[in-house]
């Protein structure tokens, strides 16, 4: 019964972190919980053991044809402390035998895989049980360095670090100026709102690539969940967009050519801000006044935006479905915050109107949020709005990755760039 209980183990952990397939999982799991059950009848394990095996029966019964996060949750760590009820049973019924010199290696390889399943446990339940904690935890693991510096290059300059005014931390912004530049794109970086920084490698040669091509870009960061949650990072972003506008002729600036972008969490950021700009209505609702007018903000480009974060753990893989369910959980600060009010205010597609801008929306079509774009992009569509997508389907030759459109590596993400570029072009032409 060792590795039974190993591999039952094993199951209770991939059923938290594949919340959505619990019925994939639920024929495997019966039958060994059945297995279990028969094994404690011969042992006379009592009426408690029986109530206890059919109480996980039914409870994975339940999480089978009910994929709530929430549920499936509190059923898999249900399912864990019985497994490891029955490894402490187990061992005080069969006290220790000599184990055959063969049978060693198996039986320390069983220990080693139960060890690291068992800190994978760990780590899903803290996640579920204290998202913020967990948020914590990644950014002590992955943290964020601050530098000011200038540098200037043949065809731009650099200004890292500028800080813009904000009761708020991580208020800076990097400003990529290029020799007479046709616009500016005004850039909120992703991480599922508790990591990222504008300063990342990948982001940097995104960004020269479009200073190259003549647009200017600030790329701004700002203060992350859990310390920062929804709807915190709204305001920080508004501050920076006011000290961009205010020191517009300072930094060679066209205030009236600024297109707002951003990828993953920044996209969904970036078109909350749109929402907020082009409608009063929207704005009140926010408590927030915003710095721009509509008149400064030509466009937005969505890169793989999570533009409806109630679906964030709807993209067809199971670990990214649990990743981005627990990060955006962090940011508002709800383990069950699919059924707020929130989640719902956040959506971009829901609070368009017809004063929406002109957008460019791109996507891949692995575990990434195409289906929401491609939501927004219809719901845009029918409101009027002038849309141009390049969201990538399953039908297409290559896997596609969230935001494969940053490390500009391959003939699609390339095609995307040269897309955005046109785009730009062509709202930018007056």
């Amino acid at each position: 019964m060792y590795y039974v209980n190993i591999l039952l183990y094993a199951l209770f952990v991939a059923l938290m972190i594949c919340f959505n397939y619990g019925y994939w999982l639920a024929i495997p799991l019966v039958v060994l919980i059945l297995i279990q059950a028969s094994v404690h009848a011969k042992q006379k394990g009592g009426p408690v053991r029986l109530i206890l095996d059919g109480a996980v029966l039914a409870a994975v019964g339940l999480a089978a044809f009910r994929p709530d996060f929430v549920l499936v949750q509190v059923v898999a760590i249900f399912g864990l402390v019985y497994t490891l009820v029955n490894f402490a049973w187990d061992s005080r019924l069969k006290p220790d035998r000599m184990i055959p010199m063969w049978e060693q290696p198996f039986k320390w390889l069983g220990r080693l895989v139960f060890a690291v399943i068992f800190i994978l446990s760990i780590i899903t339940t803290t996640a579920f049980i204290n998202p913020t904690l967990y948020a914590r935890t990644l950014q002590h693991l992955m943290p964020v360095e601050t530098k000011t510096s200038q540098e200037t290059e043949k065809n731009y300059k650099v200004f890292r670090n500028l800080e813009y005014p904000s009761k708020k931390t991580s208020n800076y912004l990097d400003l990529y100026q290029a020799n007479q530049a046709k616009g500016t794109i005004f850039f909120i970086h992703g991480g599922g709102y508790i990591l990222g920084d504008k300063g990342q490698d990948l982001y940097q040669n995104y960004f020269k690539k479009f200073v190259q091509a003549g647009y200017n870009v600030a790329a701004i960061n700002y203060e992350l969940a859990p310390v920062n949650a929804y709807p915190g990072p709204l305001a920080q972003i508004n501050e920076a967009l006011a000290y961009i506008l205010d020191n517009a002729e300072k930094y060679d600036i066209d205030s009236q050519k600024i297109i707002l972008m951003g990828d993953s969490a920044g996209g969904q950021l970036a078109g909350q801000m749109v929402n907020i700009i082009t409608s009063p209505d929207y704005a009140l609702e926010m408590g927030l006044k915003p710095a721009a007018r509509p008149a400064n903000i030509k466009g937005y480009i969505n890169v793989a935006g999570s533009v409806d974060p109630a679906r964030v753990g709807q993209v067809d893989f199971p670990p990214c479905d649990w990743l981005f369910y627990t990060w955006v959980a962090a940011y508002f600060k709800d383990i069950d915050y699919v059924k707020g009010q929130s989640v719902n205010q956040a959506s971009v597609i829901s609070h368009a109107t017809s004063d929406f801008v002109p957008t460019f929306i791109s996507d891949g079509n692995w575990g990434s949020f195409s289906n929401q774009n491609q939501d927004l992009a219809q719901r845009l569509e029918t409101l009027g709005i002038d849309v141009t997508s390049q969201i990538y389907d399953k039908n297409h030759k290559k896997s596609l990755p969230h935001i494969f459109e940053i490390s500009q590596d391959n003939q699609e993400s390339q095609a995307v760039f040269k897309a955005q570029l046109k785009f730009l072009e062509k709202t930018l032409k007056n």
